[in-house]
């Protein structure tokens, strides 16, 4: 599994600043169609399907200044792990991830990654992990 030949890593503006981001985005292919990985310099920012628009990952200006390893590299190591995963060799992923939210997404998704491998969780579950079965429904 590669990144498409006729999609380079492009570098992305901050859609409220204009200014130039440490952002980075490839195209890959998979069994389940072209998957859009977007990284920053900390990690990886999100996995995006076909039809979704970019701008559902916000892009903070701060996150540009951040120090580490470069988002071309998080790319191609999180292309090299999710062709492992489709191909049966991986059950588990150790990109590091930078995913930017509020505090409440922050800890939803903190959960999320306790969920083992081939496990499935309810929502009305996942929210009880979360404290509080109401959030089910946020």
């Amino acid at each position: 599994m590669n990144a498409s030949p006729d999609t380079p890593i492009l570098n992305i503006t901050s859609p409220n600043t204009g200014t130039p981001r440490e952002t980075a985005t490839v195209v890959v292919d998979t069994p389940i169609g072209p998957l859009t990985l977007v990284a920053s310099d900390r990690g990886l920012r999100a996995v995006m399907w076909p039809d979704e628009e970019l701008g559902r990952v916000r892009l903070d200006a701060t996150d540009a200044a951040a120090a580490g390893t470069p988002a071309e590299a998080i790319l191609q190591t999180a292309s090299e792990q999710l062709g492992q995963y489709f191909d049966g060799e991986r059950a588990t992923f150790d990109v590091p991830l930078d995913p930017v939210g509020t505090d409440f997404q922050q800890t939803a998704w903190a959960a999320l990654r306790t969920i083992p491998y081939g496990e499935t969780i309810s929502y009305g579950e996942q929210a009880a992990r979360l404290g509080d079965r109401r959030k089910a429904r946020a």
